[in-house]
């Protein structure tokens, strides 16, 4: 069975990734993992080809092969992975969405999995602002429920990163709409609070990391946001 695993959600996916190694390392699988950004097309069809009768099958993991910039050996891989036939299992992990395009690529009875960030962790990082912490306290409540401390921490650390580098007029990538709504969040802070509050979260990742802290991570954001 092959596997396109993509989207956002790196921490679900990942999670995916790990259980279908481990079923694959239960049935003896062989393992071989392949980075897509540099792989060139002799050592993937290498890789891909079961040459010898007395090898194991194997389970080949190739990550961000797909989100690959365009070029002539990215459209020679792309094309060996389309007509591939083999007996060899593939895993494509990608760390983004892939568009309907480029799943094109992908060779026949391919399951599909996609992993979306979840929208109420959205919800929350645009309800960060020091003026209404209430709400955004409530938001991170409910969203520790069902989500890891850890990957909220790391959506807060990019959302906040993001605001501090619009605060100091640095240009930043992504849609119109994502800018604008980022614009209008940076405006509720001042760039002195937004350094305090980076500058917060990295404290807490090193006590968490050191072991200085004998409270979980979900509550030290907790106490974070509080204090914005």
């Amino acid at each position: 069975m092959n596997y396109l695993l993509h989207g956002d959600y790196q921490s679900q996916s990942r999670q995916f990734l790990s259980s279908l190694i481990g079923l694959a390392k239960n049935k003896g699988l062989e393992i071989k993992e392949l980075d897509g950004q540099i792989i060139d097309i002799n050592d993937f069809i290498q890789t891909l080809s079961n040459t010898s009768l007395f090898s194991n099958q194997s389970l080949v993991i190739i990550e961000n092969l797909l989100c690959r910039k365009k070029s002539k050996e990215s459209e020679q891989l792309w094309k060996y992975l389309k007509e591939y036939t083999g007996d060899t299992d593939i895993i494509l992990w990608e760390k983004k969405s892939i568009g309907k395009i480029l799943q094109r690529n992908l060779p026949t009875k391919t399951s599909i999995k996609e992993f979306k960030t979840p929208i109420l962790i959205f919800k929350l990082i645009e309800q960060i602002n020091p003026n209404s912490k209430t709400v955004a306290l409530t938001s991170l409540e409910t969203a520790l429920k069902t989500e890891s401390a850890e990957f909220i921490f790391a959506m807060l650390v990019r959302q906040m990163r993001m605001l501090w580098q619009l605060k100091l007029g640095q240009t930043l990538s992504g849609a119109p709409w994502m800018l604008g709504k980022l614009k209008s969040q940076t405006s509720n802070f001042t760039l002195q609070q937004l350094e305090i509050a980076y500058q917060k979260l990295y404290q807490i990742d090193k006590q968490i990391k050191t072991g200085v802290s004998s409270m979980d991570l979900g509550w030290h954001l907790s106490l974070w946001l509080a204090n914005l």
